[in-house]
């Protein structure tokens, strides 16, 4: 079965569960189709924000699922793009240290991640 159903000519992403024998759809698709919104994600955001200021919690009944972005990139793309990302970042950094004659990263200046959280 394929993940992306077609609403209006619109994809939606989905996930059918073999298990449970439920189709789940990106609630942010369904937004973006119904409201055409150009930022269905912010849309969701606020939504949730204003049902829960009213006692209503919509996240509990709209689980988040791991899903592919609609451009179809998975794992291996965003990989990729992540290591040119860096490598660029990197050779900025050296170019800078070269410059100013000085680190840009040090002891005193770097952001410690918990990574633990």
């Amino acid at each position: 079965m394929s993940n992306i159903k077609l609403f209006q000519s619109q994809q939606v992403r989905t996930h059918w569960d073999k298990t449970e024998e439920k189709w789940y759809f990106a609630i942010v698709d369904i937004i973006e189709i119904l409201t055409e919104s150009t930022k269905p994600r912010d849309y969701w955001y606020r939504l949730k924000k204003r049902e829960r200021a009213n006692g209503v919690e919509l996240s509990t009944n709209c689980r988040q699922l791991k899903m592919k972005a609609k451009d179809a990139k998975g794992f291996v793309e965003n990989r990729s793009a992540a290591i040119i990302g860096g490598t660029i970042a990197g050779n900025a950094r050296r170019e800078l240290e070269d410059k100013s004659g000085e680190k840009i990263i040090s002891s005193e200046n770097y952001l410690q991640i918990d990574l633990l959280k």
